[in-house]
C-alpha cells in the first residue's frame, strides 16, 4: 500500500490586519499573476480571489460581521498557502484545517478502506453516514465518488474517506503523470477548534491533526498503521487585568483601530498617531 506524506487540503483562517496588506502580501509570496473579485460567503461584504495562471490559490474576504479579513484556501495549492500565511502572519486564528494522506494498492484499495473505516465507527460507536459511488466516467456519465464520513456535518472533529482517483477522472482530469490512479483513495480529518484553541492551531502541522480526538488517533493508527499523538495546542495563557481589558477594547474598537492602520499605512505611523492622541 503507498501511502503519501500528510498534507494540509485545507485551511481557513483569520488575520489581524487590513484587507489589502493580507490579499499582496500572500499573492506577492505565492507569485499570483492577477487578484479578482469573487462572491463573498459566511455574511462577508467583499472578497478577492487570488491566482497564479489557471489555478486558483487563496480567496480573502472582508467586511461585514466581522472586522478581520478572513483567507480560505483549498485543494491542492494550501499547503503553500499555509506557509506563506505563516511566514507572513504567524499569529492567525484558524477556524478550520483539514489534512490528508492519499493510499493507493491498486484495485480494491477502496473496499479495503470502506471495510476498515465502517468497521472502526460501528464498533466506537460513531456517527457515520456512506455515500456509494454512481456512474462510469469512462462511459460519459456522471460520478459520485464513494465516500465514508464519520462525525456529523456540524462536528468538531469528522473524517472522510473517499475514492480520490474517480473523482479527478470525474472532473475530467489526465491521471497521466500526476501520481493518482483510479484506485486511489484519499484519507481527510477535518478539525474546527473551539475559540480558545484557534490562534494556537496555527502551528500545528498536518500529521498532527489526526491526533486532534481519541477516535482520529485511533482510526489513523487502525487505517494506515501510523501512530499519532495527542494534539496538544496549548491551554490559553493567564491574563492579567491589564490583558482582559486590552482584549475587551479591540473586541469593542478593533473595527475601528483597523480603519485607523489603513488610514496611516503602516503599524509605525498608526503608533505615533496614538502616541500624539494621548498627548
Amino acid at each position: 500500500m503507498r501511502i503519501s506524506e500528510p498534507a494540509f487540503d485545507a485551511y481557513h483562517a483569520s488575520v489581524c490586519t487590513v484587507a489589502d496588506l493580507l490579499t499582496d502580501g500572500i499573492a506577492d509570496a505565492l507569485g499570483a499573476t492577477r487578484i479578482e473579485g469573487r462572491t463573498p460567503r459566511n455574511g462577508y461584504a467583499h472578497a478577492r480571489g487570488i491566482f497564479r495562471g489557471d489555478d486558483h490559490l487563496c480567496d480573502v474576504m472582508h467586511g461585514g460581521h466581522n472586522p478581520l479579513p478572513f483567507l480560505t484556501a483549498t485543494g491542492q495549492n494550501t499547503p503553500e498557502v499555509v506557509e506563506s500565511l505563516r511566514r507572513l502572519y504567524p499569529e492567525h486564528s484558524v477556524a478550520r484545517a483539514d489534512a490528508k494522506y492519499d493510499l493507493d494498492g491498486g484495485p480494491g484499495t477502496w473496499e479495503h478502506v470502506h471495510q476498515v473505516v465502517s468497521g472502526f465507527a460501528e464498533q466506537k460507536r460513531l456517527k457515520s453516514l456512506y455515500i456509494e459511488s454512481s456512474g462510469d466516467p469512462r462511459a460519459d456519465e456522471p460520478v459520485k465518488a464513494s465516500t465514508f464520513y464519520i462525525g456529523s456535518h456540524g462536528s468538531r472533529n469528522r473524517s472522510r474517506s473517499y475514492c480520490k482517483g474517480l473523482e479527478l477522472l470525474a472532473d475530467g482530469v489526465n491521471l497521466e503523470g500526476t501520481g493518482y490512479t483510479p484506485h486511489t483513495v484519499r484519507h481527510e480529518i477535518q478539525v474546527r477548534p473551539t475559540s480558545q484553541k484557534k490562534a494556537a492551531l496555527a502551528v500545528v502541522t498536518p500529521d498532527q491533526l489526526f491526533g486532534a480526538c481519541p477516535w482520529s488517533r485511533s482510526l489513523v493508527n487502525d487505517l494506515l498503521g501510523l501512530s499519532t499523538g495527542r494534539l496538544h495546542v496549548g491551554a490559553p495563557k493567564h491574563q492579567n487585568d491589564l490583558d482582559r481589558r486590552l482584549e475587551s477594547c479591540l473586541k469593542m474598537y478593533g473595527r475601528t483601530m483597523l480603519e485607523l492602520l489603513d488610514r496611516e499605512g503602516s503599524p509605525e505611523a498608526l503608533g505615533r498617531y496614538l502616541s500624539r492622541c494621548l498627548g
